[in-house]
């Protein structure tokens, strides 16, 4: 068997193995590693010493966890998060991206409840989630206005350009 017939019949193995380990980021760096596992499973594999399978298992298992600790060794040590970066940068804790004034003209042109998922979202930094309970709607019509607002903005701003 050539290396592409094992990938295509071990591939399922490494899907298994990152949703054992709740991967659900970064699925094609994951997918990748647990790719290249294979291919050192393949290259040190010895039919004398037992199958393949659980050689390739353990070691799509190990270079997966291998990467996730990396990962949150990164996440730890590199990334800073939000609030602690605008403290850093003199004590502002919401940054002044754009302009209100001109968020709320083109809120202007919004149904009601498009211009309220873009303000709660943008001047209020609210989840889907959050706005959903808050209004008493399923998460997904909170979507939907979501979808909607974003559509129109684009057609403003494209009529804009023009």
């Amino acid at each position: 068997m050539n290396f592409d017939q094992c990938c295509q019949q071990f591939e399922p193995m490494i899907y298994a193995h990152m949703r054992s380990l709740h991967i659900y980021t970064e699925r094609n760096l994951f997918l990748q590693t647990g790719r290249i596992a294979l291919w050192e499973a393949y290259e040190a594999y010895d039919e004398t010493k037992g199958a393949f399978a659980p050689l390739a298992s353990a070691q799509i298992r190990g270079r997966l966890l291998d990467e996730l600790k990396r990962a949150k060794r990164w996440e730890r040590e590199v990334c800073i998060e939000k609030d602690t970066f605008w403290e850093q940068q003199g004590g502002v804790t919401q940054p002044e991206l754009f302009d209100q004034d001109v968020l709320l003209e083109y809120c202007r042109h919004l149904s009601t409840r498009q211009a309220l998922w873009v303000t709660e979202t943008i001047l209020h930094d609210k989840s889907v989630t959050q706005i959903a309970k808050e209004q008493g709607v399923s998460p997904s019509a909170v979507k939907k206005w979501k979808k909607e607002a974003k559509a129109s903005i684009k057609r403003m701003l494209e009529e804009n350009q023009r």
